[in-house]
């Protein structure tokens, strides 16, 4: 087990290993956001162990030039064709073909390339996923970490998101929610909220955590009851219990976002102030970026749970579904003042912080539909991950909420009344 306390190289380097190891610690002295911002914090212990492994030295090397290209504002070209990708793909390839397949060495170079394709391919996909199946089976092989491992508790939360892509479209148990995974995640999570909120906002990443474990169960229940045009005795049934379970999933997120909000009001984490550019004519405003992030993953699953309530509500009562639209409508109102939020993120990192404005978009009428569509456009300006006509980008964002509901059109969606427009 490699050490977990970071070791800063500062004798001059002599090998390949030591000039690269050098090369990170620079960047992260002079960008201290790779860790706070871009929540990359287990980089700091890697320098003492790149001599150890030419793939995890590669994969660095790699990361350090796409890193410093796109700090450069260099245009950005095709990530997969640059050299030092390529190198890094080899690296790996005969790591693992060879005997450390499951040093923690190869998962954290797994990581990183994973991680840095994500942030510097621009031909990426939102939701799109490469090698997480690896990145799956080198963890299991390794087991949970010990809660004092930084390097290792680091990486696991960083594939948190990779992970739960990959369940939500091929099934299987989330054990990132069984203890003692869960603890080390939740401490990983905790160093990167503000000292002043931290308390009040873990329950809120703790129970985003817990509905993403209930996530592909609750997708497969959906599209069960969607499909079945003449639903049998037990459908009827399993309808009743699944409604009142996601109902009650809906409350509870509700009840914990509005303590959480209520706390960071009073602490000064957050400030609601007029902003006349604003749809609602008022705007959120925080600079705590794991806290914001936090609160939009919060956001999104409470969206995407009303908008499966109406859903259902529609096929059963009719009346009932009119509440649950007016309530996402409400929702979608409190989403939009935090767009400023994500104006004020990192561009290469804005573009994964817009799946709330996708759940949000069917509560949108008028302008502010054409309002959403521009703020998508402009915050995916770097990446580029979503169409730049209108009319596509509004179809690939019904497309896009489709998926997280497991909603298949069967209803004709929301109408402006059932909005509470």
């Amino acid at each position: 087990m490699p050490p977990s306390s970071p070791s800063v190289p500062r004798n001059k380097p002599t090998t390949v290993a030591d000039r690269v190891a050098s090369r990170l610690v620079a960047q992260l002295e002079s960008c201290p956001e790779l860790v706070k911002v871009f929540q990359m914090g287990y980089l700091k212990y890697l320098p003492p162990l790149l001599s150890r492994s030419p793939s995890l030295r590669d994969t660095v090397s790699l990361f350090c030039t796409a890193w410093a290209g796109y700090r450069r504002r260099q245009p950005a070209g095709d990530f997969m064709s640059m050299e030092a990708y390529g190198k890094a793909l080899r690296s790996l390839r005969r790591c693992l073909d060879g005997d450390n397949t499951c040093s923690m060495e190869t998962l954290a170079a797994i990581t990183l390339l994973e991680r840095s394709e994500a942030l510097f391919d621009r031909e990426r996909k939102p939701f799109q996923i490469s090698h997480t199946e690896g990145i799956l089976g080198l963890i299991q092989r390794h087991g949970p970490p010990n809660r004092e491992d930084k390097l290792h508790s680091g990486l696991i939360f960083d594939n948190m998101a990779g992970l739960i892509t990959y369940w939500l479209a091929n099934g299987g148990h989330n054990f990132l929610v069984d203890s003692p995974w869960r603890e080390a995640i939740e401490d990983t999570a905790a160093e990167f909220l503000e000292p002043g909120i931290r308390q009040s906002a873990m329950p809120a990443v703790s129970f985003t955590s817990t509905l993403y474990a209930r996530w592909p169960r609750y997708l497969r229940g959906a599209q069960t009851i969607y499909t079945d045009p003449i639903p049998s005795k037990e459908l009827q049934l399993f309808t009743v219990a699944f409604i009142d379970e996601l109902s009650e999933a809906e409350v509870e997120a509700r009840f914990i976002f509005g303590d959480v909000m209520s706390k960071a009001f009073e602490v000064g984490e957050i400030r609601e102030l007029p902003d006349a550019a604003a749809i609602s004519g008022r705007s959120y405003h925080l600079t705590a970026v794991f806290f914001g992030q936090s609160l939009l993953e919060l956001l999104w699953l409470r969206l995407a749970l009303l908008r499966m309530l109406y859903e259902l509500m529609v096929l059963r009562n009719p009346a009932q579904a009119q509440v649950y639209g007016a309530e996402y409508r409400a929702l979608c109102l409190e989403t939009w003042k935090f767009i400023p939020f994500v104006y004020g993120l990192d561009p290469l990192i804005a573009t994964w912080s817009l799946t709330p404005f996708t759940l949000a978009f069917e509560g949108a009428e008028g302008f502010e539909r054409e309002y959403l569509l521009k703020m998508v456009i402009e915050a995916d300006s770097y990446r580029q991950s979503f169409p730049r006509n209108h009319g596509l980008l509004a179809s690939t964002l019904v497309h896009h909420a489709m998926i997280l509901t497991g909603y298949r059109g069967r209803t004709g969606g929301l109408t402006h009344g059932d909005e509470g427009a």
